[in-house]
Protein backbone atom coordinates (compact mmCIF):
# COMPACT_ATOMS: atom_id res chain seq x y z
CA UNK A 1 0.00 0.00 0.00
CA UNK A 2 3.08 2.29 1.03
CA UNK A 3 4.69 1.80 -2.87
CA UNK A 4 1.36 1.73 -4.59
CA UNK A 5 0.95 5.87 -2.54
CA UNK A 6 4.36 6.83 -3.50
CA UNK A 7 4.24 5.78 -6.77
CA UNK A 8 0.82 7.66 -7.15
CA UNK A 9 2.33 10.81 -5.55
CA UNK A 10 5.65 10.57 -8.17
CA UNK A 11 3.08 10.72 -11.04
CA UNK A 12 3.48 13.71 -13.56
CA UNK A 13 -0.58 14.73 -13.05
CA UNK A 14 -0.19 14.56 -9.32
CA UNK A 15 2.67 16.65 -9.31
CA UNK A 16 2.18 19.01 -12.12
CA UNK A 17 -1.33 21.44 -10.74
CA UNK A 18 -1.54 22.34 -14.76
CA UNK A 19 -2.30 18.87 -15.88
CA UNK A 20 -5.03 17.32 -15.79
CA UNK A 21 -5.41 14.78 -13.26
CA UNK A 22 -6.13 10.83 -15.02
CA UNK A 23 -8.64 8.89 -13.02
CA UNK A 24 -9.94 5.81 -14.17
CA UNK A 25 -13.74 5.45 -13.57
CA UNK A 26 -15.36 3.41 -10.93
CA UNK A 27 -17.56 1.35 -13.67
CA UNK A 28 -14.16 0.12 -15.55
CA UNK A 29 -13.22 -1.86 -12.34
CA UNK A 30 -17.00 -2.88 -12.04
CA UNK A 31 -17.12 -4.27 -15.64
CA UNK A 32 -13.78 -6.13 -14.75
CA UNK A 33 -15.70 -8.01 -12.15
CA UNK A 34 -14.29 -6.01 -8.93
CA UNK A 35 -17.73 -5.54 -6.11
CA UNK A 36 -18.08 -2.53 -4.98
CA UNK A 37 -17.82 -2.24 -1.41
CA UNK A 38 -19.62 0.64 0.48
CA UNK A 39 -19.82 0.33 3.86
CA UNK A 40 -22.24 2.38 5.83
CA UNK A 41 -21.70 3.40 9.45
CA UNK A 42 -25.23 1.48 10.90
CA UNK A 43 -23.51 -1.78 9.10
CA UNK A 44 -20.43 -0.87 10.84
CA UNK A 45 -21.53 -0.40 14.11
CA UNK A 46 -23.91 -3.68 13.68
CA UNK A 47 -20.80 -5.99 13.41
CA UNK A 48 -19.41 -4.14 16.49
CA UNK A 49 -21.24 -5.75 18.60
CA UNK A 50 -19.73 -9.26 19.37
CA UNK A 51 -22.09 -12.11 21.04
CA UNK A 52 -20.00 -14.03 23.84
CA UNK A 53 -21.27 -17.12 22.25
CA UNK A 54 -19.99 -16.31 19.07
CA UNK A 55 -16.28 -15.46 20.11
CA UNK A 56 -14.31 -18.92 18.61
CA UNK A 57 -10.77 -18.53 18.98
CA UNK A 58 -8.75 -16.04 20.63
CA UNK A 59 -6.85 -15.05 17.39
CA UNK A 60 -10.27 -14.45 15.63
CA UNK A 61 -11.22 -12.02 18.86
CA UNK A 62 -7.97 -10.49 19.12
CA UNK A 63 -7.93 -9.08 15.29
CA UNK A 64 -11.83 -8.07 15.34
CA UNK A 65 -10.53 -5.78 18.41
CA UNK A 66 -7.41 -4.61 16.88
CA UNK A 67 -9.90 -3.70 14.39
CA UNK A 68 -12.16 -1.44 16.45
CA UNK A 69 -9.29 0.37 18.33
CA UNK A 70 -9.28 3.81 17.30
CA UNK A 71 -8.58 6.40 19.84
CA UNK A 72 -11.69 8.56 20.21
CA UNK A 73 -14.12 5.73 19.06
CA UNK A 74 -15.96 3.25 21.05
CA UNK A 75 -13.93 -0.46 20.87
CA UNK A 76 -15.33 -3.93 20.43
CA UNK A 77 -18.42 -4.75 22.49
CA UNK A 78 -18.82 -8.06 23.46
CA UNK A 79 -22.61 -8.65 24.39
CA UNK A 80 -23.96 -11.50 26.63
CA UNK A 81 -27.41 -11.45 27.01
CA UNK A 82 -28.16 -7.81 29.06
CA UNK A 83 -24.86 -7.45 29.67
CA UNK A 84 -21.86 -5.83 27.59
CA UNK A 85 -18.07 -5.36 27.68
CA UNK A 86 -16.17 -2.85 25.72
CA UNK A 87 -12.28 -4.66 24.65
CA UNK A 88 -9.81 -2.68 23.26
CA UNK A 89 -5.97 -3.42 22.28
CA UNK A 90 -3.55 -1.86 24.62
CA UNK A 91 -0.11 -3.46 23.07
CA UNK A 92 0.44 -5.24 20.35
CA UNK A 93 3.96 -7.05 21.40
CA UNK A 94 3.41 -9.33 18.51
CA UNK A 95 4.17 -6.31 16.19
CA UNK A 96 7.87 -6.08 18.57
CA UNK A 97 8.84 -9.50 17.84
CA UNK A 98 8.57 -9.88 14.50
Amino acid sequence: MKEAFTLFLERNDVQDESLELKATPQTVYEEAGEVNRLYYKKNIEKKRMLSFSDVGEWEELYRLARAYTFPGHEGLVLVNGDEKIELRVVSDDRADSQ
